[in-house]
Formats: C-alpha cells, structure tokens, sequence
C-alpha cells in the first residue's frame, strides 16, 4: 500500500499512520528533498468570472485521476499565512494540475520535503513556515483542505497526491494542529471576483482609477490580498498602478496627515518603496509631541501610518487620541461632527496597532457603540438614527468588520448576528454580478465600496504590513 502524507507534526503523522486503512494514491511527479520551487508568475490570471455563476457552484472533491482537457477550467486558491493575513487566486489550467502546481501558478515560493512513496509535505509558503531540512519544526504546521460547499475538510493526501477539479476551492493554513480553521470559501471567493472587476476599471493611460483617492483604496485593496501594485496594469506596456502613485504621491500626501498615513499603509502593504517626495505622517506632527491632528480620523490615519512605517507611535498619540472619545463611546472624523461607524471603527484599530488591550474599557465601549449601530440586515450605516438615513451601506459595514476581526471577535459570531444574518452576510448580498459592489441598494456600482469590501471579506485589518520602506531611485 503507498501512502501520502500532510505536513502535521511528527507525532501526528505517526498516529495518522499507523491508523490508516486505506488512502488515495500518490501523485506521479515527486518534488527531491529539500526543494524550493519557484514561483511562477508574480501575479496570476485574473480573468473575469460572474459571482452568480462558478462563485455560486458548489465544488466536487478533486479525484485522483483526471484526463487532459483543452477546456479553460478554473479553481480557487485561498492561503491563510495568519488570522488576519490571508490571499485568494483564480487558478486557471487547460491540463489537470496538482495541489502543488497550484500553488506554484499562483505565484508563491514553496520548500518542500519529498518522503519517497510517502508523498510530498509543504513545509513553507512564501517563507512563512520550517525549514526544509526540519519540516516539522514547531507545534504549527500547513494544513491543506477542500472546500466541500458547507465547510472545509481535510484533503486525504498530500497536495502532489490531488489532481485539482475545475470549480474546486483549496485552502492551506498556517496554524497550530488542531485548532482554528479558514473563514468560509463563499466570502473570499466574492473577494476574488471583486478584484477582477478592479482590474477593469483601470485607468489604461495613468496605471490609476479616476482619482487620487480612488487610487489609494485600489492600492490597500492589492496589498490586502498581496498583490503587486507594480504588476497591477491593463496590458503590458501600460503603466502599473505603481507608476501612478511614484507620479502622485507628493500631492496626495501633502494634503494632510490623514493622507499621508493612507499612503503610508498602503505603501508598505504593497512591499515597494517611498516615493522620494513623498511626506510621511511623522512630518505633520506639531510641538505637541503625538499629535499629529487635533481631529481623531486624521490623527487615526496618521497613527497607523506612522506604525506601517515601522515607526514608534508616541504614547502621547494614544492618549490623545484616546481622549477624543465621545460620551456615546463612539469617534467622530471631524471635530464638532457627530460620532460615526467609520471613524469608531478605525481607531479601534489604530489603538489595537497601538498596543491597547482588546478589553480596555475605551475600546470596549466603542465595541458597543458599533453593536448598537447595527441593522436587522446585518450591514452598518455611517451614523446610527441621522435624519439623513441610517440604511446599511458597504462601506461602513466593511470598516466595522475591520473592527470586530481586531478585538479577536468573529463577524460571524452570535454577538454580530442579527435576524439571522450577519456583516459579511450582508457584503456578500450587495455584490453584483459583474463582481463590483454597491454603496447601498439600489445606488449603482462604486469603486470605492468594492475595494473597502474586498479587503474586509479577506479578513484584513489595518496596518496591513509593517515595513521600513527604502526610498524609490
């Protein structure tokens, strides 16, 4: 009998061993000892795909034999490097592939041990995991699992031992044996159809979107599902969204703090570097040590910036910041405004990049205020009870989802459900079906709102990555 196996610690692959009955053959191809297989392409197809059509089809479990095929077929490729840090592909094959393959094709950077008839174990994707040479290094191991239309299971073998089905959902997790699991497949596959709607609205003559501040959520949206900005164009001798923001960047950021931190966070998610007239959030500070605006949305934006940057955030920042709460325990983007979601939101995080406690009773108290906010369709709206209207919109949803993933709390959890639904329930409806979003029912598709909702159904929260960034030649 010829076994595979899944990368899970030693003594669990002893057990999983030597309890084995029977198992699905091994792949064909092996992978030699102490291999880095090199990534492909820095940026797969990303082709366009209806939500309502593959995004609605529930997957079959990849057999083990498939026959060639000259048909585009298309899968799914979701990688959870943590928690918060995840990305989903589009893999597209003419001929069937393996699980490795498909990591391969969506760009990421493998070790791997081969164990002979045993099967091939992954041991790092894109340098997050062991070293080759101590596969099992430590208590956490990648996970590899089938999306089955209702839940992850494990794959029965190891992914050289899969032959992947067109439609099929796979998922690898970095994470401790048993415990934790992926979010559920129907949101990140929504995300992924979002950013091939992205992609076309694309500004073919600047590498931007039709305006700067369009631009900025474009380019956190990409460093969110870790893609490059500076791949990211309509056709080959375009310019990337890269060359927009090395062209933009000192204008954009010199009106404000808020603007600044923006594309601060943006910058180091995208791993490139600072353009060189280009102001960092640090620079608006004034003789008040920590201040950086006297308006908490801005001096938010510029906190996160400032920590995105690798940078300390002064303690004074914090207190300041902190002492701009509200009675209602909400934030308020402008001094004199009322409290809103969107800016309670965001300095929810700021304060947890900050290094406050989930529990603190600021932060607890701001948690309530977002919880009281909530509507019966599981969406949030800009300001609760305004004479102005108080729908759901997806914008604000997305930012409170933000919130709820970095005080360690589950959108799908109890505490965010509602009528039986819940935020992402409710991004998940106002997506249409060319993959954009709408801001509210009804209101037309907005680029904006398909941005902010894909880096929130990905489980993201800012800063998304924390760089110190050279500054561009």
């Amino acid at each position: 009998m010829r076994l595979c196996t899944i990368p899970i610690p030693l003594l669990a692959i002893l057990v999983w061993l030597a309890g084995a009955a029977t198992f699905t053959s091994c792949s064909q191809a092996t992978i030699p000892p102490t291999t880095i297989i090199p990534a492909e392409s820095p940026i797969p197809s990303l082709a366009p795909v209806s939500p309502t059509s593959e995004l609605q089809a529930t997957p079959t479990q990849p057999t083990q034999e498939a026959t060639a095929s000259s048909d585009l077929a298309s899968s799914y490729l979701v990688i959870e490097y943590a928690p918060t840090d995840r990305l989903v592909r589009r893999i597209d094959f003419t001929q069937p592939i393996t699980g490795v393959t498909a990591l391969q094709s969506a760009g990421r950077e493998l070790q791997s041990v081969d164990f002979g008839d045993s099967g091939t174990a992954v041991c790092s994707i894109d340098g997050i995991g062991c070293p080759p040479e101590d596969c099992f290094c430590n208590s956490k191991y990648w996970s590899y699992e089938s999306w089955l239309g209702d839940a992850w299971e494990p794959y029965p073998s190891g992914p050289s031992g899969v032959i992947v089905s067109p439609g099929a959902i796979e998922g690898w997790r970095w994470g401790e044996f048993g415990k934790g699991s992926l979010p559920p497949a129907p949101a990140l596959i929504a995300a992924a159809s979002t950013y091939e709607r992205i992609k076309e609205k694309q500004d073919a003559f600047t590498g931007g979107y039709d305006s700067a501040s369009s631009s900025i959520e474009v380019l956190l949206a990409l460093g969110a599902n870790h893609l490059e900005a500076g791949s990211w164009q309509l056709g080959e001798s375009d310019p990337t969204l890269l060359d927009y923001w090395l062209e933009n960047a000192g204008s954009y950021s010199a009106e404000g703090p808020a603007n600044a931190g923006k594309l601060a966070v943006a910058l180091a998610a995208a791993g490139t570097c600072w353009p060189v007239d280009a102001i960092q959030p640090s620079s608006f500070m004034t003789g008040t040590v920590g201040i950086y605006s006297p308006h908490a949305g801005f001096q938010a934006w510029a906190m996160l910036g400032t920590a995105a940057l690798s940078q300390t955030i002064p303690l004074e920042a914090v207190d300041y910041l902190t002492s701009t709460a509200q009675p209602d325990g909400g934030w308020e983007w402008n001094q004199g405004f009322a409290s809103d979601t969107n800016t309670t939101a965001l300095v929810v995080e700021t304060l947890i990049a900050a290094g406050e406690p989930a529990d603190a009773p600021v932060i607890k108290k701001a948690m309530e205020y977002l919880k009281s906010a909530q509507n019966a369709d599981g969406g949030f709206p800009y300001v609760p009870d305004s004479p102005y209207g108080s729908d759901s919109d997806v914008n604000s949803t997305a930012y409170v989802i933000q919130a709820i993933l970095a005080v360690n709390q589950s959108p799908f959890s109890a505490t965010w459900t509602v009528s039986e639904t819940n935020p992402i329930e409710y991004l998940q409806r106002m997506q249409l079906e060319n993959g954009g979003f709408e801001w509210q029912t009804g209101s037309g598709e907005n680029l904006v709102a398909g941005a902010q909702a894909a880096t929130s159904l990905l489980g993201r929260v800012f800063p998304l990555a924390i760089a110190k960034l050279p500054v561009c030649p």
